[in-house]
């Protein structure tokens, strides 16, 4: 059984695997230019999110690893399951755009949740105090860079 910490990171990382894939469903829907840059950074980071998770889950026992990973993989595949329900044909940039937003202030959401669990728990071993270091500030600037990158659509065509 998962204790509340475990689950708070299982999740985040499931996120963080749901992530890449949110962002190759948002990027052929991206005109070229400065998003698609934007698009390829925020993958990059959420590969390096997982592989920073996977490293901070090794601390923990084989039982409580595979615990975790299947947490991670379950919020994994209702992320796929959303994705599925918003991405149809016709999904405008905006729209694509609207969901990365979403995912993004999730990720934000399940990095805090975890952060003040690592915090009151004195959970800071295994490195989650190094990976939640690491890990908010860029969810933070991921939802920023979701949000602008929304904004620049909405002043453009991109509801087509």
């Amino acid at each position: 059984m998962l204790t509340r910490m475990q689950r708070a990171l299982a999740t985040a990382h499931g996120l963080a695997i749901a992530a890449t894939v949110t962002v190759e469903h948002v990027e052929p829907r991206t005109p070229d230019g400065p998003l698609s840059a934007r698009l390829r950074q925020l993958h990059d980071d959420a590969v390096e999110t997982r592989r920073r998770c996977l490293r901070a889950e090794q601390g923990f026992d084989a039982a409580g690893r595979s615990e975790i990973l299947a947490h991670a993989q379950k919020t994994h595949e209702r992320g796929l399951d959303l994705i599925g329900a918003w991405f149809k044909a016709g999904t405008a940039p905006i729209e694509a755009w609207t969901f990365l937003a979403m995912a993004e202030a999730a990720e934000v959401a399940a990095w805090r949740s975890f952060d003040v669990l690592v915090a009151h728990t004195d959970g800071g071993g295994n490195g989650l105090t190094d990976l939640v270091q690491f890990t908010l500030p860029l969810q933070r600037r991921h939802l920023e860079l979701a949000l602008e990158g929304a904004g620049m659509l909405g002043r453009t065509d991109a509801w087509a």
